[in-house]
Parts: structure tokens; C-alpha cells; sequence
């Protein structure tokens, strides 16, 4: 687990910010130093005149807090989920920025998602409480969603190789073990979006002294678009990759492009179970996804090659892929589907 410096807990106020920014917060909400007696925005934790600890005395300051208290990239934590159609004033949104460390337009851009979105990733489920009691104070309504709950690593996503759709029922064949069969009526949710994947590799020279110079670099992207099935009472779901997966059953309807045999099942299959509910939002709001769930990256070197006489170049490949980022969205899709259902 990773702390931001409390000295640099607020962005928006040490850095250079337009003037309706500077006194987000109103008077009575300021906490006052008790060393120069200045008056300090309720989300700093220390000092911006003298750099005195502050008194923990505000909910907005111990949200700060437990907003640093950033978890590191797979460890398990807490996400904060904002619910979609609350209502938000600009004001509380410039507030509510400042607590979550995040700019105020982009998180403009995630109240007007109409989608509910993650807004933080606590720690703790004690952190996320604190930030989601410092939301509540402007009226934002948030649902805290542990990654346990997700079991994203406890059921791992089932890829499928094909599929055979019948008048009355699907099979789906998985990589790995036996097809299953499905009733139309049994499959609820399709959730469809591309995964994007980037390569970058880059060549240097190793030099005497472990300066390196740029030799050649290069970049290529490619994309590909995903399918997520989920039926009743199944938290894991069904994944279809348009690149890698046979669509011989299509027979004489089967085109030479993965593209258009995707589009061509995807009709198929909402024809085929009215009931179940259609989500493609996800690439709409991937940008506001990447501020608190990132898509990561993995770096492996290619090792050292020798050009010449005592020169050397190393290769080094990094590859950033959205897939565990959509995985993360999908399940929570599935998760909040399946809790509206209880409610209701």
C-alpha cells in the first residue's frame, strides 16, 4: 500500500488554479491552523502557509487522508461507486474533487456518465467509508463494491471457443472443459466493448558510465471486440474474443471478416433472449475509468545483443491492455444488475 505525502495532499490548491477554485469551500468549513492562526481548506492535512500539522477534526480531512491511502496496483481494495442519477451541483463537484484528488472536469465527465462509475479506490473498507461520509455532506449518493465482491480472482472469466445456438437453447463450448447448455430465458446480461492493446518497444544503446542513448523505437495498437455473457446466478460470465474465436457454426452466413461474424452473433443472440439486457456503455466511459482503474502495463526486456565490437543494445517491449480494466467493469455491471433484482 502506497501514502501520498500529506504535504501534497491537495493538488488543487498548491497548484496553479483558476479563481473560482481557490475557495471552494465556505467560511465556516475552513480549519484553522494553530500555529500562524490561517485559515486552510478542510482537505489539507497540513498547513499551506507554515506546513504545521492541521487538527483531524473534519470528516472532508479525514476523507483526504483516506483517499492517499492509495492500495497498490493488485492489491485487493475498496472502490467507491458513484450511483448514476444523483444530483450533483458544480459546486460540490469542485469540493468533492479536491477530496478525491481528481481534476474537477473529469470528474464532471463521470456525473454525466448516467452510468454508475467508480470515483475512488480505498484501502479499506474504513477509508472508503470516510470518503463516501465526506461525499454525503454535498449529497452525493455512492455504493462502496469490495474487489472480493467482483471475485474477479476467484472466477476468473471462461473464455469460449464457439457456440451453437438452437431454437430453444445455447451451448457454449469454453476453451478448457465440457459445453454447456442454456435455456434463452437463462441468459440475462450481454456486455459488449473492444479490447485495446498497445505494444511499444524501444531499442538502446548501453554506453560506459550507464548512460543509455535511443537507438529505434516503434508502436502498435490493435484492437478487438469482446462479448461478456452472464446467466442467473453466475458471477463469472462468458467471454467471446472476436480474433480467437471459431465461427463455423454461422455456416453459409459466416463472413471472411471477424467483424462483421461478430455483429452477425450478437444480433442473433439478443433475437433469441429479448429478456436479456444489452450493455455497451463501456467504451464510452473508459477514459473515466483509466483515472481510478487504470489499464496496466507490463515491460519485459528482449536481453542484450551485441552489435560490434564492444557495443551493445538492449530491446525492451511494454504492452498496456485494457482487458482487466473492462473485466473489472463488466463485473461490476453484473454485480449491480443482480443487486437491483434483490432490491426490487
Amino acid at each position: 500500500m502506497s501514502s501520498k505525502d500529506p504535504n501534497d495532499l491537495l493538488f488543487a490548491f498548491d497548484s496553479s488554479v483558476s479563481p473560482s477554485e481557490l475557495h471552494p469551500f465556505a467560511p465556516g468549513e475552513m480549519v484553522r491552523c494553530e500555529e500562524c492562526l490561517r485559515a486552510n481548506s478542510p482537505t489539507r492535512v497540513a498547513c499551506l502557509y507554515c506546513g504545521a500539522a492541521l487538527p483531524a477534526t473534519s470528516v472532508k480531512t479525514a476523507a483526504v487522508q483516506a483517499a492517499a491511502r492509495t492500495p497498490d496496483q493488485g492489491e485487493p481494495a475498496f472502490n467507491l461507486i458513484l450511483t448514476s442519477g444523483s444530483t450533483i451541483s458544480d459546486d460540490s463537484i469542485e469540493k468533492a474533487a479536491a477530496i478525491l484528488r481528481l481534476n474537477a472536469n473529469e470528474l464532471t465527465r463521470i456525473v454525466q456518465a448516467e452510468v454508475a462509475l467508480p470515483v475512488a479506490r480505498a484501502a479499506s473498507h474504513e477509508d472508503a467509508e470516510e470518503i463516501k461520509r465526506a461525499l454525503l455532506e454535498f449529497g452525493w449518493q455512492t455504493q462502496i463494491v469490495s474487489d472480493e465482491s467482483l471475485a474477479i480472482e476467484s472466477s476468473p472469466q471462461r473464455r469460449l471457443r464457439t457456440v451453437e445456438i438452437h431454437p430453444d437453447h445455447l451451448v457454449v463450448y469454453p476453451t478448457t472443459g465440457e459445453e454447456k447448455h442454456f435455456a434463452w430465458t437463462d441468459l440475462n446480461l450481454l456486455i459488449s466493448a473492444r479490447i485495446f492493446t498497445t505494444q511499444v518497444e524501444v531499442k538502446e544503446r548501453k554506453r560506459r558510465g550507464g548512460s543509455n542513448s535511443l537507438l529505434d523505437s516503434s508502436e502498435t495498437t490493435a484492437d478487438e471486440a469482446v462479448l461478456d455473457l452472464y446467466t442467473q446466478n453466475d458471477a463469472a460470465g462468458w467471454r467471446i474474443l472476436a480474433n480467437n474465436f471459431d465461427f463455423s457454426f454461422l455456416s453459409k452466413a459466416k463472413s471472411l471478416v471477424a467483424g462483421e461474424n461478430f455483429n452477425f452473433l450478437l444480433r442473433s443472440l439478443r433475437e433469441h433472449a429479448p429478456a436479456a439486457e444489452f450493455d455497451d456503455t463501456y467504451v464510452g466511459v473508459r477514459r473515466s475509468l483509466e483515472l481510478v482503474w487504470p489499464s496496466p502495463q507490463q515491460k519485459s526486456s528482449r536481453g542484450w545483443r551485441r552489435e560490434r565490437a564492444g557495443k551493445y543494445s538492449t530491446n525492451e517491449l511494454a504492452v498496456t491492455t485494457n482487458e482487466s480494466q473492462f473485466t473489472r467493469y463488466s463485473r461490476l455491471r453484473r454485480l449491480l444488475k443482480s443487486a437491483a433484482k434483490v432490491a426490487s
